[in-house]
């Protein structure tokens, strides 16, 4: 060897690179981070103004931290009135529940747990089995049905359409299912959906809702800078409903979109740390007329 010392150089710069561009990929699967939405209605009662509402989706059997504690203390926090989870806590793959029942267990201690299923659960062999483990882990579980629950001279209507796992689902039986998952709602109250999938959007704009809470696009797994999500299961590529508020501007309802938690197939999150989302709900005041 000509030169010993450039090429002792040179795996030190290469052993230096690889350390970097490990921790940079641990840090983007493993790092949470919090993304608060105020969103703003003028139909939202006011003993409701100011609601903390955490959503969480696409776990997808993973840990964060001892006991789900990473997790847990961002969670705790943040003080929230309800957590909803979205979907796809459990990884079908992996077939691990231990995390989902682990996590739920702790945190309906610190707020009422509202619970819809997402393309995983649908998988599992032994689905209605774990969904009773979940019930009795401390969540209430949507399966196309409606619950109300109070908050301080308030109420919400919390609906939950269950997912049907296929690829391809008819319009006639997602509106059956939306249906069934609307029919105990209060009539007058705010209402809120749990649904797994964002690109329905244009549909859910449709029901007598006034918000919505979707996950399944992971956030397009890898996000490009000014751009956003690069693909996303149901949308394809460039994805139109990947991460945060979406507002129908003719119905005034908004879709809140989780980026998720976990991976599934594709192991790798790039730009794009796993999501937790505080959504503050706020009484929009109407605007008096100038008109004498």
């Amino acid at each position: 060897m000509k030169n010993p010392k450039r090429f002792l150089w040179f795996c030190i710069k290469l052993t230096l690179l690889m350390a970097l561009m490990w921790w940079f990929l641990y840090w983007e699967n493993n790092a949470l981070k919090l993304s608060v939405d105020e969103v703003y209605f003028q139909e939202l009662p006011a003993a409701l103004d100011g609601l903390r509402i955490i959503h969480l989706s696409d776990l997808h059997s993973k840990w964060f931290g001892n006991d789900q504690q990473r997790l847990v203390r961002m969670i705790e926090k943040k003080n929230p009135q309800a957590i909803v989870i979205t979907g796809d806590a459990v990884d079908a793959h992996r077939k691990d529940e231990q995390p989902a029942l682990t996590l739920i267990s702790h945190i309906s201690a610190i707020a009422p747990v509202l619970y819809v299923t997402g393309n995983h659960e649908t998988q599992l062999q032994d689905r209605e089995g774990y969904l009773e483990r979940v019930r009795k882990s401390g969540a209430q579980v949507l399966m196309n049905e409606s619950v109300v629950i109070p908050f301080d001279g308030g109420v919400i209507s919390f609906a939950g359409m269950a997912d049907h796992g296929q690829r391809s689902v008819s319009l006639k039986k997602i509106d059956t299912t939306a249906q069934e998952a609307l029919a105990e709602a209060k009539p007058g109250s705010f209402t809120i959906l749990l649904s797994h999938r964002p690109e329905l959007f244009s549909y859910y704009a449709k029901l007598p809702v006034n918000l919505i809470f979707a996950g399944h696009a992971h956030g397009g797994q890898i996000r490009l800078p000014w751009i956003g999500g690069l693909y996303a299961p149901g949308q394809g590529f460039l994805p139109k409903y990947d991460s945060g508020a979406y507002r129908n501007d003719e119905t005034g309802q908004v879709m809140i979109v989780s980026r998720g938690l976990g991976n599934s197939e594709f192991p790798q999150r790039i730009f794009n740390r796993p999501d937790v989302r505080l959504v503050i709900l706020k009484k929009e005041q109407r605007k008096e007329s100038n008109s004498k």
